[in-house]
């Protein structure tokens, strides 16, 4: 089986990995150019999806990181002049059981 020349004018080219370089550190360029020679000749689907577990590992970082001080964004919000106790025996005075 003999394929085509690419004939599309948006052909992919080694271009793309320039910017890598310029911003990786040496050790991981190395990396990236490990990995980019045996992911290279992969399918498209495959390289897709690929990139969407990539993106999604992204994102799934980047919201942890975003959740993960939450709670103490919310630590000492509650002001009230009541105390524990008083707290306490209010909620129960007040639950209604039964009425559904």
């Amino acid at each position: 089986m003999t394929t085509k020349p690419y004939k599309n004018k948006n052909k992919p080219s080694d271009k793309v990995s320039e910017p890598i370089a310029s911003y990786a550190n040496p050790e991981k360029t190395s990396i990236i150019e490990t990995y980019w020679g045996l992911l290279k000749n992969l399918s498209t689907d495959i390289k897709l999806k690929l990139i969407a577990r990539l993106s999604n590992s992204i994102l799934e970082d980047k919201a942890k990181e975003e959740y993960k001080d939450l709670p103490d964004k919310f630590y000492g919000a509650w002001e009230d002049d009541k105390s524990a106790e008083e707290l306490i025996n209010e909620i129960r005075n007040s639950r209604v059981l039964g009425t559904r």
